[in-house]
Order: structure tokens, then sequence, then C-alpha cells
């Protein structure tokens, strides 16, 4: 993909989110995943990190995207046709969640995820791609038909 390319050139800085870390969203507590097997990010042992879907931007899913692809090109992988199908996308989705909130942590500090952690990572991201009915909003008829005029 040349647009990926063409991120990757550039020193985006993508990846690494820009701004405050909070550990609140609204009136109740962060997601927290619980890793069984800590990891070490910059000299010292974590066995949680805080994540938010509701953080992944627009820039975040096109560079989860790009990591995508790349990654695979470089293992000679395949790619899903639907994003509800495609593990590695979800893998990507559920890194930039964790990135979104964690400013300090570095892309490469989440490729140490091992084991059955690395499959609570890919929910959250298939979660992101696949909401449950009961958390999808229904369409406003009088705004659909304001939108097929």
């Amino acid at each position: 993909n040349s647009f990926c390319i063409r991120m990757q050139k550039q020193d985006t800085g993508l990846g690494k989110r820009r701004g405050p870390h909070h550990i609140k969203k609204g009136e109740k507590d962060m997601n927290i995943l619980k890793l069984k097997n800590p990891i070490k990010i910059n000299g010292r042992e974590v066995a949680e990190l805080n994540y938010d879907e509701n953080e992944i931007t627009a820039e975040a899913f096109i560079d989860a995207e790009c990591r995508k692809f790349a990654e695979g090109r470089k293992k000679g992988g395949l790619t899903a046709a639907a994003i509800e199908l495609d593990y590695s996308m979800q893998l990507q989705l559920g890194f930039a969640a964790i990135l979104a909130v964690n400013p300090a942590i570095d892309y490469n500090d989440l490729l140490r995820i091992k084991g059955a952690d690395l499959i609570a990572v890919s929910r959250i991201g298939r979660n992101f791609t696949m909401p449950s009915a009961s958390e999808e909003e229904p369409m406003d008829s009088e705004a659909s038909r304001s939108e097929n005029v």
C-alpha cells in the first residue's frame, strides 16, 4: 500500500500519543488489562495496562492498518477480506487502544506481550470492530430519511 509506505517514511510519531495521560474516563475508571505475563517497559515490570478503544483516532486506525500490512508482507501472510475476521488487524487495534492512553509506551514495548495476553489484546480490537447489538446505536428514522434526500 503506497499510503502506508509514505506514512512510514514520514516521522509522524504514530503509535506514540502526545498529550496528558488520564486515569479517569468521565466518572468511571478506564479499562485495565491485567497481564498474565508481565512485560518490561522503560526498565520496570508492568502487569497492568490501561486502554480505551474510544480514544482510537483515525490516524491510529490507519497506523494500525499500515502496521498490519507491513507485518503481513514480511511474513508472507494474507489479509482477511473482512475486518471482523482479520485477527492481525484486531491485534493492532488492541495495541492502538493501549497506546492511545499510555503516552510513555512505545509500540515496540507491546510486541513483548505474549501468550494468553495476546488474545486478550486481540479481544479489545475485536470488540472495537464488532460491538454487541446492545452497544450499537439505533438509526434515528428522521435522521436516516434526511440523509437519503
